[in-house]
């Protein structure tokens, strides 16, 4: 009889090393992942007063990563929800961009997995100097995504020159 205790010890606790005490309880479910992105080739340069027009991509990627096991899980749809572009003015001209000129929400579709929408922004900038722009999308949070991380596209400079006499 003494096989019984073993086996019973090891049937109760074989669980506990088949999960990871870490994982969310959302581990298993496939959930929208969203990022964004300012579409620029090149550098940016803008004579002051011009318009200025800034493509902006959110994307909901058509696959993730499970956190919790690696394996590869499809994306949800992601609901409609709001984002935000966000423009800083090199006021001392040394790189902090402390001046905030521009901070605008604006609505995004539902995307589905794969897809994409694509939004124009067009400004126009009376100070000549160098600007720095970056977009958040799933601002609002209205979105459960697998990672909330990479909602923050890559600063994108923007050289504004004055108008030539």
């Amino acid at each position: 009889m003494k096989k019984f205790p073993l086996f019973l010890a090891v049937v109760l606790l074989s669980p506990l090393t088949l999960t990871n005490s870490q994982c969310s309880k959302e581990c298993g479910f496939a959930l929208c992942d969203m990022v964004t992105e300012i579409v620029v080739d090149g550098v940016l340069t803008v004579v002051a007063g011009a318009p200025f027009n800034i493509p902006n991509l959110i994307k909901n990627l058509p696959e993730t990563a499970n956190a919790c096991r690696g394996d590869i899980l499809e994306t949800l749809s992601a609901k409609a929800s709001q984002s935000r572009i966000k423009i800083d003015y090199d006021i001392n001209n040394n790189g902090s961009y402390a001046q905030n000129v521009k901070n605008s929400p604006f609505d995004v579709p539902e995307i589905l997995p794969g897809d994409g929408a694509e939004e124009m922004y067009s400004f126009s900038f009376d100070e000549p100097g160098t600007y720095q722009l970056v977009t958040f999308c799933d601002d609002n949070n209205a979105n459960e995504e697998r990672y909330e991380d990479n909602n923050k596209s890559a600063e994108e400079n923007a050289g504004v020159v004055p108008v030539e006499e």
